[in-house]
């Protein structure tokens, strides 16, 4: 059955909360003592969500046509509103869209066309290939709500911000760890230099498309740099997620403290992929206190918990997606940012921390809050 759209935002956003409402849905019907209000939820929620949480395999039957056509359309909505909390989706729609497994022919050379004089021959360039694929990806991210959370109304937006914050951050860790190994880190000079240092570490041809990604301390230190008192750039609504050098500019806090990224997405070959969604309120799971976790950490360092005796249902999301690096020069990243206020230039350096060591101490820390 077809849906036809009236408005793409108003479209895209009726999927995408009714790709919540599925959640929810399994959630409240992950007890067998809830299936009647659950079932009463379900049919309040209109045609598509009872089309959406049916089973897709029936007795007797292969598939169900519609009920797979129809989680798919309100999934990939809700993998869309992952635009404005993921730099991996905000870039994705300037990547080269692919399916999973296709196999690229990576030119490692340009070949470049040269002007022929009158009776002289055409120069030949051997072309050099490196093969790649386009591999799958996953990232997962597990909820854990007590039965009586997942029957309120508030538990809709509750669920879909932990999970769309969880798949982002898991879907930017594994992007934003290949780009920065894809390049050689350019060392910072302390100034806004680096980020023309990017600008011409990047080869930028006509099919170009470029983004800038900042870690949240580099976007800070970017937005409050100081020259003579006056920003640097004043009109670069970066903090924001707005543009520099006109440039979209995306934030992520899975970047390297004091770290930028500068992406051409014409060079990345990407899909978008799917979010699978399951549920159990049978499982035993293991709660681990994030703030003490380690890799090596012992096994008594967390607890397992049964989610039928605490009540309790897990909802778990499981990203598949895919990328690949075509270029390794359409990267250029920058590490161990130190942007600062550099001192006016009529006062020397030496000036200001003689002056600084002979003030009072609340004076030397006026001085700093005010250059």
């Amino acid at each position: 059955m077809a849906f036809l759209p009236t408005n793409d935002a108003v479209t895209l956003a009726r999927a995408r909360s009714d790709f919540v409402r599925v959640m929810r849905a399994m959630l409240i019907c992950g007890r067998a003592e809830q299936q009647p209000p659950s079932l009463a939820f379900i049919k309040s929620g209109g045609e598509r969500l009872q089309l959406a949480t049916r089973a897709a395999v029936g007795g007797g039957s292969l598939a169900d046509a519609e009920a797979v056509g129809a989680y798919r359309q309100v999934s990939l909505a809700w993998l869309q509103s992952l635009r404005s909390a993921s730099a991996f989706d905000a870039i994705l729609p300037d990547m080269r869209s692919a399916p999973m497994f296709q196999r690229f022919a990576i030119s490692t050379t340009a070949i470049i066309g040269d002007e022929i004089d009158e009776g002289r021959g055409i120069g030949v360039k051997q072309l050099t290939l490196a093969p790649d694929q386009l591999r799958p990806k996953k990232c997962a991210a597990i909820c854990v709500i007590t039965n009586e959370l997942a029957r309120m109304s508030d538990a809709e937006s509750l669920i879909d911000a932990e999970l769309r914050a969880a798949v982002a951050i898991g879907t930017d860790r594994v992007f934003l760890n290949a780009a920065i190994a894809a390049t050689t880190p350019i060392a910072s000079t302390g100034t806004a230099q680096d980020i023309d240092a990017m600008l011409g570490a990047v080869p930028i041809t006509p099919q170009s498309r470029l983004h800038w990604v900042f870690s949240p301390e580099a976007i800070r230190a970017l937005a409050t740099e100081r020259n003579n008192g006056m920003l640097v750039w004043p009109d670069a609504d970066v903090v924001n997620g707005g543009r520099l050098y006109g440039i979209p500019v995306s934030i992520s806090d899975q970047l390297p403290a004091d770290t930028a990224l500068l992406v051409d997405a014409a060079q990345i070959a990407a899909n978008q992929g799917e979010v699978d969604v399951s549920v159990s309120g049978q499982a035993a799971v293991e709660m681990v206190d994030e703030s003490a976790q380690d890799v090596l950490a012992p096994v008594g360092a967390s607890s397992i918990v049964s989610l039928f005796q605490a009540n309790q249902t897990g909802i778990k999301a499981v990203r598949t997606f895919g990328f690949t690096v075509l270029r390794s020069a359409g990267i250029a990243s920058v590490a161990g940012i130190a942007w600062a206020t550099p001192p006016e230039p009529d006062e020397p350096v030496t000036q200001q921390v003689a002056a600084a060591q002979a003030a009072p101490a609340h004076h030397a820390r006026t001085h700093r809050e005010h250059p």
